[in-house]
């Protein structure tokens, strides 16, 4: 039973720490990613309203993962299961968000 405690332990802080680091590099490329002038153009608005609303949407999905974290902590039945959901649904979210920020930067 222990064996078991330990791996939760270990799944529970390395989905933390993933959902950490993203979570930073989301808050460092929304506040480099606000300003439409950059050292080739101008940005389309478009571009920076999608970027700024997608990475408020990965933050909601990535509080919504450390909910479940919390689930999954104190041993509560289908954590698990809803934990991968979210984390999959913040992954992709983080993705799209990922690409539009390139796409701002590459307009």
């Amino acid at each position: 039973m222990a064996e078991r405690g330990g791996r939760r332990v270990v799944a529970v802080m390395a989905v933390a720490i993933a959902t950490a680091g993203l979570a930073v590099l989301t808050v460092m490329g929304m506040a480099s990613g606000y300003d439409r002038q950059f050292d080739r153009g101008v940005a389309p608005r478009d571009l920076v309203a999608i970027q700024l609303g997608l990475g408020v949407v990965f933050f909601i999905v990535a509080a919504l993962v450390v909910w479940r974290l919390i689930a999954l902590w104190h041993g509560r039945a289908g954590a698990a299961w809803s934990l991968t959901r979210w984390v999959v649904v913040a992954a992709v979210v983080w993705v799209v968000w990922l690409f539009f920020r390139v796409l701002q930067y590459a307009s």
